[in-house]
């Protein structure tokens, strides 16, 4: 929604994730013919280079400068693309994320909770009310701590 309101739509980033040439169901240096003795580091920049681009969220400046610096810095370049769900469940990048957050964190995947705005056929809600209603709700639950 870009936080344009309740009468604009999102930018579909899940067809960006969707486009994302990874897998979800392994850790790199995990799947069969990986070298055994790669160091983290390698493993990384092999993960880097194997990916078609790069989706990412940088919530402040020092994200964004290390960001860049590491875009500089990596022998290769690959294109970025700055995320946070805003859209709803059944619209946004949840669905294909929460794999890779359950798999990276080591958890059960119903484990991974959500925190935005419920599922809905409409990309937005068209009144104000329910817009700032939604939009609070989900800030509360982003920020509570559990």
């Amino acid at each position: 929604m870009e936080a344009q309101g309740p009468e604009h739509s999102s930018a579909r980033l899940e067809r960006f994730l969707q486009l994302c040439d990874d897998e979800a169901t392994y850790v790199p240096g995990t799947e069969p013919g990986a070298p055994v003795d790669e160091t983290v580091d390698q493993i990384m920049t092999r993960q880097l280079f194997e990916i078609n681009w790069i989706v990412c969220n940088p919530t402040t400046p020092a994200n964004l400068f290390h960001l860049l610096r590491r875009q500089i810095l990596m022998p290769f370049r690959k294109p970025l693309i700055m995320w946070v769900q805003e859209e709803h469940r059944n619209q946004g990048a949840f669905h294909y994320i929460r794999d890779r957050i359950a798999l990276a964190l080591g958890i059960p995947l119903e484990d991974v909770k959500y925190g935005g705005r419920p599922a809905s056929a409409a990309p937005a809600t068209g009144s104000k009310i329910i817009h700032k209603n939604e939009h609070d709700n989900m800030m509360a639950t982003a920020m509570k701590i559990d």
